[in-house]
């Protein structure tokens, strides 16, 4: 979720099967349906080790290269501070 920019909105990321390289995978952002945003989006997305994602935002009219880094089980975004908290899966 981001319940900071866009309450109301989902966030769910997705690791893509046998896209990796070393220490990074490529990865999509899933999402939509909060204030302010699209009922539905795909960001593309890459994760570094297990600790820093950098997702591309310009499909929303975004940053391309917006990094994030996993503290508590949240993804904190390091140029503004917004956390997506961890959501318990739903899988």
């Amino acid at each position: 979720t981001d319940p900071i920019n866009h309450p109301g909105g989902t966030r769910t990321i997705k690791i893509l099967a046998n896209e990796a390289v070393g220490d990074y995978q490529l990865a999509e952002v899933h999402g939509g349906g909060g204030r302010g945003e699209p009922e539905s989006f795909v960001l593309p997305a890459v994760i570094f080790g297990d600790r820093v994602i950098v997702i591309d935002f310009s499909p929303k009219g975004g940053p391309r290269d917006f990094m994030g880094e996993l503290k508590n089980n949240d993804i904190v975004f390091l140029k503004d501070e917004n956390r997506w908290p961890r959501q318990a899966s739903r899988f």
